[in-house]
């Protein structure tokens, strides 16, 4: 995840998971993924994690390769994930693809 600490939609998904019944199911599902979160005003270098601009909060899955697993919702690339049960449903498709190339 690449966030920001200022960004209005950060602080809106940071309350998001402070008051979301499916909190607890993000934690569970959590446990089969590395989680890393930076700052967007980190040296990011990589344009893997630019290919549809450079707004925050992003989240990307990516698999044990490095490679960027196709999760993507419908929609425009800003605000993929406002609510906690968008991120759950991506986080299942991940585990999905994942399983895949397994």
């Amino acid at each position: 995840m690449i966030q920001d600490d200022l960004c209005p939609a950060c602080i809106g998904l940071k309350l998001e998971f402070e008051s979301a019944p499916e909190t607890s199911e993000f934690v569970r599902l959590s446990k089969k993924f590395v989680m890393v979160k930076t700052r967007s005003d980190d040296e990011i270098t990589d344009q893997l994690y630019f290919m549809d601009g450079n707004y925050t909060p992003r989240i990307f899955f990516l698999d044990t390769n490095g490679k960027l697993l196709k999760v993507r919702k419908h929609g425009g690339p800003g605000y993929l994930y406002k609510k906690v049960p968008d991120i759950i449903a991506a986080m299942k498709k991940a585990l999905g693809e994942f399983r895949k190339i397994r």
